[in-house]
Order: structure tokens, then C-alpha cells, then sequence
């Protein structure tokens, strides 16, 4: 479920994300096939002038961000998960601005 208010600020409520293996035969990463990805959500962020934002957002700890071919590469998109009663909870931030 995503929810967000007048100042942009928005709110993602979903089920943790499983682990997957990279398979065989995908054109570009064929030396990392049989490896196994972290859990991520992938994210696309739109402004209407603009070319859309993709990326993938990791957690924190998952054992499997260091082998990964691209999550190691990108360490700030790596967030710490804290228990909130009966959820986990993080904090990524996503800024669209427009050149000064």
C-alpha cells in the first residue's frame, strides 16, 4: 500500500521481499548465474519533464548484498530495518529536483 501527503512525503507498507537466484543465460551477467540476490524492492521515481529514476532499494545485514553484483556497488542503497512493534520499519529518502 503506498500513502503520501500534501508535502510529498510517502509511505510503503508491503511484505518482505524474498531472495532470489540469478539464473543462467542472462545476457551481460552469465558469470553470476546460480548467485543469490538480496531482498529488494524496486522503485521508479517519475517527474513529467524528466527521464524516470529506476533502482533497487536493499536492507542492511542481508548476508547476500556483498556477492551481489549490484547492490555491493551501491552501499547508500542499503537501509537499516528496526522493529516497530509487529513491523519493520526504514527510512530511504527519494529527492526529485530539478537543475539549479
Amino acid at each position: 500500500m503506498l500513502s503520501t501527503d500534501e508535502r510529498g512525503h510517502y509511505e510503503i507498507e508491503t511484505v518482505m521481499p524474498g531472495r532470489y537466484g540469478i539464473p543462467p543465460g542472462l545476457p551481460g551477467l552469465e558469470r553470476f548465474a546460480g548467485q543469490t540476490r538480496p531482498a529488494h524492492i524496486h522503485f521508479r521515481a517519475m517527474e513529467s519533464l524528466h527521464v524516470p529514476l529506476t533502482t533497487q532499494l536493499y536492507f542492511k545485514d542481508d548476508p547476500f548484498i556483498g556477492n551481489d553484483p549490484f547492490a555491493s556497488s551501491k552501499p547508500s542503497l542499503a537501509i537499516k530495518l528496526k522493529q516497530d512493534g509487529k513491523h519493520l520499519k526504514g527510512t530511504f529518502d527519494i529527492v526529485l529536483a530539478t537543475g539549479t
